[in-house]
């Protein structure tokens, strides 16, 4: 059974040995402009395509409809996956 699904980064899926736990909390900390943000939006983006809900947790206000746009055009078919 496998139980990573892929963030979106063939490069930090291989780090991470297969990508992003299933079924746990996974937190993303490091300094300003690091891409934390980033990063979440493409591993959420890319778990929400997949028709899977996906919770994004923000403390800091950083998540930004517009940024989603720009990584995916076709956001609208599963922008309804993301809490």
């Amino acid at each position: 059974m496998n139980n990573k699904i892929g963030s979106g980064s063939e490069v930090l899926d291989s780090i991470l040995d297969g990508g992003l736990e299933k079924d746990v909390v996974t937190t993303i900390y490091g300094p300003s402009g690091s891409g934390k943000t980033n990063f979440c939006i493409t591993a959420i983006t890319n778990i929400a395509k997949t028709g899977k809900k996906v919770l994004f947790l923000d403390t800091e206000g950083g998540f930004s409809v517009e940024r989603m746009k720009q990584i995916s055009e076709e956001y609208t078919d599963f922008f309804q996956n993301i809490i």
